[in-house]
């Protein structure tokens, strides 16, 4: 899996908060569009988020859904985009001095993206895709400090 990650400047229990709403995908994850609905105990293991993903008119409808969780230390995700493929996703979070360390791992696990020919060129563009998930990541938090009065 390719991976990124990021220093935050929060507690684990307070930035995995933020994958605990699922609207939150829609501002945290490049190319995507719309939450449409999700299963209202998100993120349980099993649970689904119906989404668009893609630039019009160029517009996937499809899922992402909880393969594994563990409270404030991993969410893994099968995020589906179909007819191109599948993606594991994984958000770990651990400790830090200064707050947690986010680490975002995300590799293609099947359909047309997972191909030998396609599969270098899809790592390299989820590991962009993912650096600019983690400086949202970074701004969500910091507005959502602000918000509350902590910044």
């Amino acid at each position: 899996m390719r991976e990124v990650s990021t220093l935050l400047p929060v507690s684990r229990e307070e930035a995995f908060r933020v994958l605990e709403d699922p609207r939150s995908f829609e501002r945290l994850v490049a190319g995507a569009r719309k939450v449409r609905r999700f299963d209202t105990r998100w993120p349980d293991e099993g649970t689904v988020i119906h989404h668009t993903v893609g630039i019009t008119p160029f517009l996937i409808r499809d899922t992402t859904k909880v393969t594994r969780i563990v409270r404030p230390e991993l969410l893994r995700l099968e995020a589906r985009a179909r007819p191109l493929g599948v993606f594991t996703v994984e958000f770990e979070f651990a400790d830090d001095p200064s707050g947690c360390l986010m680490k975002v791992r995300e590799k293609p696990s099947s359909g047309f993206v997972a191909r030998p020919g396609m599969k270098t060129v899809v790592e390299a563009s989820v590991i962009l895709r993912n650096l600019e998930l983690c400086r949202r990541y970074r701004r969500l938090i910091e507005s959502r400090r602000v918000a509350v009065g902590r910044a």
